[in-house]
């Protein structure tokens, strides 16, 4: 018949628990399973229990196998385990399962068939089956409506049945590990009334056994596995007088002694006392790293091993004497010189990483500083083309204004010839004027007639500034297109001082000033204005010339 998943992982834990390796062992193992509705529990204590005589045909592969530790710890002390490994656990409740057989006859039918159902069977088996219905209604009302209090004072007869074995067990292997170890501790400080907080208990480490062994061998040191049962009769004494012995505790946080404890009817608890082959309560177990053969790597081993009685092998005279005299003087050296090379390696790996920062650092530095200097070298460079480019925008501006004031000057003199062969007006008037310019100091007489414009005043002195060499023969008929001159000049009379305005309408008033002035007048460029600007000819002279285009 095939297994389930969770039979076939029952019987490979009692395998590996039983170290069982033969085809019989096995065959053992799993009819022991089927008959304790494979609680491994149970049947494990039915063959601790049963001291190793179950069967003819296991006792071959179970007997020797059962009583070898697993490989992975090597035990250091046999010769100080006693001669009979395979014990029942002291102070166990549990009695041993008597296996089915086939010649067992039935109820007071001595020596009848075991296949067959006898006469008494038949005639008690109505009354079986009422009274099953009877106490099954009577448990129902019991648990569900009568308080749990009021069951104490009910007769024991009366009382609903106990949580099977194989339900609390699979209670106890889903509890949490770190959890396990917090309740075991919590238990130990109320039943003892001291803690490991004040100093009057050992620490014990917090979680589970996997962890506190990888904890052993990555700090290097001793460790010690208390497995202890707390249904053992000598249990409470071991708590109280040996767990909380202020000598005991003093040694072991003094030496560094690492404790993990962990009770067997837990599920870590459990595991590790079928693990370490625990078969007597308390149990006490020194392991710590040590060399391997041949140049091997360090292993976890067991040191040495104490149970039995808190008042002879594990009281903490006993403790300490063999930390004392059999484990530290076989570790100290070892872990010593392993600490040493951890620190040598711990050391080595922190100035490595102190130079890695430190390069690091100078690599960021000296890129920052490379990254700066590019940083100023792309800002100047950049600033050197915005000079450049303003410079040059600067320079085609000026080279632009010159080109147009170039352009104007050549524009002015243009219409300024054009002005006089068709704007000027005709010098026969009555008024007679003497305009003098800024270009020299000749007085320039001319005939106007006054009227309602002073256009003629501005035109007569914007022609008086056209270069002796332009001759009116040459004077252009046209004006440059689009070009109007600007009004860069102003003209005033002598004395009294005063503008006369440039009107085209309203100028009699004008005229009448300039009447009053006697014709004097002065044509003064505007500040800033470049009006009466020449090519250079026509110096001042100091001599006053008089010049009449009356005529």
């Amino acid at each position: 018949m095939s297994l389930t998943p969770a039979q076939h992982s029952a019987l490979e834990q009692l395998s590996a628990i039983t170290a069982s390796t033969t085809t019989a062992a096995r065959d053992r193992d799993e009819r022991l399973l089927r008959e304790n509705g494979w609680d491994v529990q149970a049947t494990v204590e039915q063959i601790f229990a049963s001291g190793g005589s179950l069967t003819a045909d296991a006792q071959d592969g179970s007997s020797s196998s059962a009583r070898t530790p697993p490989a992975a710890f090597r035990r250091d002390d046999e010769d100080q385990r006693p001669a009979t490994s395979a014990r029942r656990p002291s102070g166990s409740n549990v009695r041993p399962r008597r296996p089915s057989q086939p010649g067992y006859g039935g109820a007071g039918i001595p020596g009848g068939g075991g296949g067959g159902m006898s006469v008494l069977d038949l005639v008690m088996s109505p009354f079986r089956l009422a009274l099953g219905v009877v106490s099954g209604i009577w448990y129902f009302i019991i648990r569900n409506a009568m308080p749990v209090t009021f069951l104490r004072y009910l007769p024991p007869f009366l009382r609903p049945p106990t949580t099977s074995r194989s339900t609390s067990s699979s209670n106890r292997r889903l509890q949490d590990p770190t959890t396990t170890s917090l309740t075991y501790i919590r238990d130990l400080e109320r039943l003892t009334g001291c803690s490991a907080t004040s100093g009057t208990l050992p620490e014990i480490y917090i979680g589970p056994y996997r962890e506190f062994l990888n904890t052993l061998r990555k700090d290097g040191k001793v460790g010690m596995v208390l497995v202890t049962c707390a249904e053992h009769e000598d249990d409470v004494k071991f708590k109280r007088e040996t767990l909380a012995d202020g000598e005991m505790v003093r040694f072991l946080k003094e030496k560094e002694i690492l404790l993990w404890a962990g009770d067997v009817r837990s599920r870590e608890g459990y595991q590790v006392a079928g693990t370490l082959l625990a078969t007597t309560y308390p149990s006490i177990y020194f392991m710590s790293l040590l060399p391997g053969h041949a140049g091997a790597a360090p292993k976890i081993s067991i040191i040495a091993t104490l149970s039995g009685s808190p008042a002879t092998s594990t009281s903490s005279a006993s403790i300490i004497q063999s930390l004392t005299t059999s484990v530290l003087p076989r570790t100290n050296a070892f872990l010593a010189r392993m600490k040493r090379e951890r620190s040598t390696l711990e050391e080595a790996r922190h100035l490595r990483e102190e130079q890695d920062r430190a390069f690091a650092s100078a690599a960021q530095r000296d890129q920052a500083k490379i990254l700066a200097q590019r940083q100023k070298e792309t800002a100047e460079r950049q600033e050197r083309e915005a000079i450049a480019a303003r410079e040059a925008a600067e320079r085609d501006q000026k080279a632009k204004a010159e080109r147009e004031k170039v352009d104007a000057l050549e524009k002015r003199a243009v219409w300024r010839r054009y002005a006089r062969k068709h704007l000027l007006s005709p010098s026969d008037g009555p008024l007679r004027i003497a305009l003098r310019t800024p270009l020299n100091a000749s007085r320039n007489v001319r005939q106007f007639t006054p009227g309602r414009s002073t256009e003629g005043l501005f035109i007569y002195a914007e022609t008086l500034l056209i270069p002796d060499s332009d001759t009116p023969e040459s004077d252009p008929d046209r004006p440059p297109a689009g070009y109007e001159p600007p009004t860069d000049f102003v003209i005033v009379t002598s004395y009294p001082r005063k503008e006369v305005p440039r009107v085209s309408q309203g100028g009699e008033e004008a005229w009448e000033m300039v009447k009053k002035a006697g014709g004097a007048l002065f044509a003064e460029k505007a500040e800033g204005s470049t009006w009466g600007t020449v090519s250079g000819d026509g110096a001042d002279s100091s001599d006053e010339e008089v010049v009449d285009d009356s005529d």
